[in-house]
Order: C-alpha cells, then sequence, then structure tokens
C-alpha cells in the first residue's frame, strides 16, 4: 500500500509517519509519561523510606483500602474522585495529578522532538521518521533526573538504588545504538564501540565537572553531605552517559546557572530553597533537547574539540560560582543540595 494512504507505517525499522500520524504519536507519548508518573509517585514515596514497591499495592495512605484500578488511572483518576479517597474521604494530595501530568508533558515533548523529516524517503512531502532509540533513551533520562529531584524536594537523598540502575541502562543502551552519540572523538563511524567510548567519556567528563562544582563546596565530615554531594554528581553523570563528553558540559554549565538562580530565589521565596541539583540538570537538559539545533554544540570550534569543550564550561561554572560568592550572594551553605 502506498506510503501517502498511511498515517503510520514501519519501515527501516523505524516509524514513517504521515501528516496526523504525528499527533497520534505525541498522544501514545503523553498516556505513556502519565503511567511512568503514576509509578514514579510511588517511587518517590516508598524509595526513601526503604518499602517494597511492590508489596502493599496502592492504598490510601489514611484508611489503608486499596486503591481501584479505574480510581488508579493516572490524572483521571483523581479528578473523577474530586481529590479525595472514595472511602474515607481524606484529602488526596494535587502533586499525585500534578506529577503526572508534568511526566506526560515532559514525555510528549521528547517524542516531538524525535520525530524527524524523511529526507531520505520518496515523497509525499511532512513524512517525518520517529527514532524510537533517541525517544527511548532520553525518556529514560529525563523520568530518572525528574524523579531524583521529587526526592530532594521532599528534604532526601536520592539513594544509589535509585540512579545506578539508570546508569547502568543508559550505558547499554549507548552501545547497543552508537548513533545517539555525536561523533566528537575522532572515532570512526562505523566503529561498533564508538558509543560505549562516547559515554564512558560523558561519565567521565561529568564525574570531572561535578567534583569540581559540588563536594569542593559542600565538604564535609558528615555522611549526609557525602552522600548529597555523590547524588549531585550522580545526576550529571547519568546525562554524560546518555549524551556524551561534547554535550554534557553544555548542560553542566546551564544546570549551574539554573541553580545558582534556585539559589537566589530562595533569599525572596522560601519555598525555592527546595530545588535541588536534580531539578537543574532535569531542566537544563530538557532545555537542551528541545533546543539542541540551536545550541552551541554543533559550532565547529565545540564540535571538533571536545576537551576545550569541557574546559570552557568548567571555567565558566567555577567563574559564576566565585563571582556570586564574592558578593556575598551565595555560600557553601546556600549552594548545599
Amino acid at each position: 500500500m502506498p506510503l501517502a494512504a498511511l498515517d503510520i507505517v514501519l519501515l527501516d525499522a523505524h516509524l514513517a509517519i504521515v501528516g496526523p500520524g504525528r499527533w497520534l504519536a505525541v498522544a501514545v507519548a503523553f498516556v505513556l509519561g502519565a503511567v511512568i508518573g503514576s509509578f514514579m509517585n510511588v517511587v518517590v514515596y516508598r524509595v526513601p523510606r526503604g518499602e517494597s514497591l511492590v508489596h502493599p499495592g496502592s492504598h490510601c495512605p489514611q484508611c489503608d483500602h486499596p486503591i481501584r484500578w479505574y480510581d488508579n488511572v493516572p490524572i483521571v483518576g483523581w479528578l473523577l474522585l474530586g481529590g479525595r479517597c472514595r472511602d474515607c474521604k481524606a484529602r488526596i494530595s494535587p502533586r499525585y495529578p500534578l506529577v503526572e501530568a508534568l511526566v506526560a508533558a515532559t514525555s510528549a515533548l521528547l517524542a516531538w522532538a524525535a520525530l524527524r523529516p524523511a529526507e531520505m524517503l520518496p515523497p509525499p512531502d511532512g513524512t517525518f521518521v520517529f527514532w524510537h532509540e533517541q525517544y527511548a533513551v532520553q525518556s529514560l533520562l529525563m523520568a530518572e533526573l525528574v524523579c531524583m529531584a521529587l526526592i530532594e524536594w521532599d528534604g532526601h537523598v536520592p539513594p544509589s538504588r535509585v540512579w545506578l540502575p539508570v546508569g547502568l541502562l543508559l550505558f547499554v543502551a549507548s552501545a547497543v545504538w552508537p548513533d545517539l552519540h555525536s561523533d566528537g572523538l575522532g572515532v570512526a563511524a562505523a566503529a561498533p564501540w564508538r558509543g560505549a567510548l562516547d559515554a564512558a567519556m560523558g561519565l567521565a567528563a561529568a564525574a570531572l565537572l561535578g567534583a569540581i562544582a559540588w563536594p569542593t563546596w559542600v565538604a564535609s565530615a558528615r555522611r549526609s553531605d557525602i552522600l548529597a554531594g555523590v547524588s549531585s554528581v550522580a545526576a550529571l553523570c547519568l546525562v554524560g552517559i546518555a549524551f556524551g563528553a561534547r554535550d554534557v558540559a553544555v548542560v553542566a554549565g546551564a544546570a549551574m546557572g539554573c541553580y545558582v538562580a534556585t539559589r537566589l530565589l530562595a533569599h525572596v521565596w522560601r519555598p525555592a530553597g527546595r530545588i535541588g541539583w536534580a531539578a537543574a540538570t532535569s531542566i537544563a537538559t530538557l532545555v537542551y533537547i528541545l533546543a539542541r539545533p540551536l545550541s552551541v554544540a554543533p559550532l565547529p570550534v565545540l564540535r571538533d574539540q571536545p576537551t576545550m569543550t569541557i574546559l570552557l564550561v568548567a571555567g565558566a561554572v567555577l567563574a559564576t560560582a566565585s563571582v556570586a560568592r564574592w558578593l556575598g550572594l551565595i555560600s557553601p551553605r546556600t549552594l548545599a543540595p
């Protein structure tokens, strides 16, 4: 059947989408994101408390009555119940549907970014290819960063069992799908290990930038401060594994600027003090994904010199923090995650 007669067809292991099919793909991504957001609510609540993610099932925290499956539909269930438990009428926090809506919207934006014009395909015009590898990796990364941000908002330190498995999955994905990484290391594009190498370099670059920006500022013998520093660096390392050495440097600079801005905002709006490094990293990462064609990375001087990019951004990070501290706007205590 001709391509023009279909909205979505499978072509060379990718989805070729015509016209209205783009909106269908985005809508499916929105629903999938809402489901992921519902699961993230469970993770954010239970993991810091050391509780199981499986048992018991979803239940009302007031009366412990199991939540019916039709009341557990993301976003819709809360709206139909009017924000109250069906059994005891206790109030259910609006945070749950808000998190689900946030993750759903993020998933839809990532799906839209993963739709690229099908330059190598025959007419009709307006045909797009859905790069499912890009969407899968970026969705996993953003879901993890948002999850860590919510745990920090609640005053906890994201434990390693939250971010370590995701880091391993991202590394495997980079090795399996090397085209997810831009070729900035001088490695032949056909090299099967190019993606794994760039992921390893991204991890090293992120660890370097994170070590410069955080542990030295919140140096302390207290175990809680050490764990907070490790968690902050881990958030950036996830970006490094997913994007590689060159791109993580750009994200690190943007995240640092975003985090300093939240610290300054906290002086006039106290709740902003609960915004942690993971939240700043997630914001910078999403903006970078959506604005990537307009970012500084494609510039030849930075594209061909990933090491120079890292050094420039590291210098910018330190300069920004040093000037702000010299002016008395921030301090090690206010910068602590």
